[in-house]
This record gives C-alpha cells, structure tokens and sequence, in this order.
C-alpha cells in the first residue's frame, strides 16, 4: 500500500449477489412471488450502485 496521502483514496466495496428467484430476498416472497423478489433485489442493487458513483464523483473515491 502506497502511504503518500495525495494517492490515497477513499474507498467503498459493495458486496451483492446475484438475485436468484427463490434464493434471493425470502422473506419478501410471500408479498412479491420469487420473480419479484428476485426483480426487488435487481432494482435495490441498482439504486445502490447508481447512489455510490454518484456520490464517488463528489469526492476522491473508488467504488469497487
């Protein structure tokens, strides 16, 4: 790791699965089906992703 801090950067590690109908969120399956479950995953992880880089934009930071 390089210590000179003008090369040092924040950075946010997001960790995620794939959303498996049947595997994923199921809890929500009763409410949403395993298809919508597994579809209200996808689109929590895109918000997510979307509101990271966002943010990685404003500041000196890696997203990973």
């Amino acid at each position: 790791m390089n210590s000179n801090p003008s090369v040092l950067r924040e950075r946010v590690i997001i960790f995620g699965r794939f959303p498996v109908p049947g595997r994923t969120k199921t809890r929500l399956i009763p409410a949403l089906g395993a298809a919508g479950a597994a579809e209200f995953h996808r689109r929590l992880t895109e918000k997510i992703l979307k509101t990271v880089k966002t943010f990685a934009m404003l500041r000196k930071m890696e997203v990973q």
